[in-house]
């Protein structure tokens, strides 16, 4: 059988070439301490990963957008705020009542979301999440203590009545609230699904 020198390039077929080289490449490294020169290294292939991409992380605009669907569809169910109707204080004050008590609930709803949402993509997110359930709790509990307040007040007290229109405030101006964030506070202001409309 005839040898074949190292460094000999064979004129062949693909196929037949790619087999010789691969086996000239083999004798050549058997056989450095006689063969004269040093042999071309073989060909590298691509390297290519099985590990999938990592997924693209949430832009803060997407994020405000996904947690201001969330509340926002809780707090949409509340419906349009009742009108004081100081000619008639019983009414509004019965108004007003329901009108906490429902927004309470909304509100337990809302701290419950939270964890779907999940941390805004900015430094310090997990805190920032934290404080905004802190401030849920706190909407929460103001709330029932509000309207535990208008009903033991008396349908003519006047001032109770106003006390419970400025916590229904509260709820109307929810995203206004949730955080003191400049990028978030400023991309939560320009997101629509964060503005509530009551109608």
């Amino acid at each position: 059988m005839m040898k074949v020198p190292c460094g000999v390039v064979l004129r062949r077929p693909l196929a037949v070439l790619v087999t010789i080289i691969g086996l000239t490449v083999a004798a050549c490294a058997n056989n450095t301490s006689t063969a004269p020169g040093t042999a071309s290294p073989a060909p590298s292939l691509p390297v290519t990963s099985s590990t999938p991409p990592a997924p693209s992380q949430p832009t803060v605009r997407s994020w405000a957008k996904s947690l201001c669907q969330a509340l926002g569809l809780t707090f949409l169910q509340l419906g349009t705020p009742p009108e004081p109707d100081l000619a008639n204080p019983g009414a509004t004050r019965q108004a007003f009542s329901t009108y906490l008590g429902d927004a309470a609930n909304a509100t337990q709803q809302a701290i419950g979301l939270l964890s779907s949402v999940g941390a805004p993509p900015v430094d310090d997110g997990q805190r920032i999440l934290d404080h905004m359930r802190t401030r849920l709790t706190q909407l929460h509990g103001n709330l029932n203590n509000m309207a535990a307040q208008l009903n033991a007040a008396n349908a003519d007290d006047v001032g109770a009545i106003a006390q419970a229109f400025g916590a229904i405030g509260n709820v109307v101006g929810l995203f206004g609230t949730l955080t003191n964030d400049p990028q978030l506070r400023a991309t939560i202001d320009q997101t629509p699904e964060c503005h509530i409309s009551s109608g």
